[in-house]
């Protein structure tokens, strides 16, 4: 308690001061004050770099190389702060949502059928069956913006009619089965503990929408899960090599 500490946003200007290879020190300016390896004792990564981008240069091939360089001292600085007590891992910051979904299933969760397709073709064989699909990001999912517009990403419901208004050909794009959800249930992981919350919608199931788009119509409430969840929680989280995350389970009613 009462302990010292730092916290080091995107709109920050850090700057190496010193790095001393064999010996493992390093010496930080962060905006106008100094911060040294040896004043750090724990660490809580959530995103980004340590150091902030190079803009100074125009020509590309220059810029390109010289953000290398400075990617080979992120990585280094990492190296530093992963032998002190953690929170989070930069080199797994962002694990790859497919891997995820495949190693659950390898564990016992149950994942519903997902696809990544570019074909209209292809789309329209799966639209075909009796099954509904979503969409959703691949990724971490962006909002379009400008002074005239204000477009988030969403997971979204698929259905035939949509076939009209695609290309023959398209970016890759991440297809699953929809599941009609009783409750879903976000849990924070945090070294072997867990803290979750049930959301809940009373008027209707939760048919596969992004609960982000009906926020303020969700009741919240503790959810205690079952052990033989949590033990595949534990399992999974030390797969991909994580001690702290954010993971979303749901307790369906049936697959569409």
């Amino acid at each position: 308690m009462g302990a010292k500490w730092m916290r080091i946003n995107e709109n920050d200007i850090v700057k190496l001061v010193f790095l001393d290879v064999i010996n493992e020190k390093f010496e930080l300016q962060i905006n106008n004050k100094l911060l040294s390896s040896d004043d750090i004792k724990s660490v809580w990564f959530r995103r980004g770099n340590i150091l902030s981008e190079i803009l100074e240069y125009n020509n590309k091939d220059i810029k390109k190389f010289i953000n290398f360089e400075q990617s080979v001292i992120e990585e280094f600085l990492w190296y530093i702060l992963l032998k002190k007590v953690y929170i989070g891992n930069k080199f797994n910051s962002i694990p790859n949502k497919l891997s995820v979904l495949n190693i659950a299933k390898n564990l016992g969760f149950n994942v519903p059928n997902t696809f990544v397709v570019s074909k209209k073709s292809q789309l329209r064989y799966l639209l075909n069956s009796s099954v509904q699909f979503v969409t959703k990001a691949l990724s971490d999912p962006i909002v379009l913006n400008s002074d005239l517009y204000w477009i988030p990403m969403h997971t979204k419901t698929l259905h035939l009619n949509y076939l009209n208004k695609i290309p023959e050909n398209f970016f890759y794009s991440l297809i699953q089965n929809q599941v009609n959800k009783k409750v879903e249930v976000r849990i924070a992981f945090f070294n072997s503990k867990f803290y979750s919350v049930g959301m809940f919608l009373d008027t209707h199931p939760l048919q596969g929408i992004d609960i982000r788009k009906e926020i303020s119509n969700f009741r919240f409430d503790c959810f205690k899960l079952p052990k033989e969840i949590k033990n595949k929680i534990k399992l999974l989280m030390k797969k991909l090599r994580l001690n702290f995350g954010l993971i979303d389970i749901a307790k369906y009613l049936y697959y569409a």
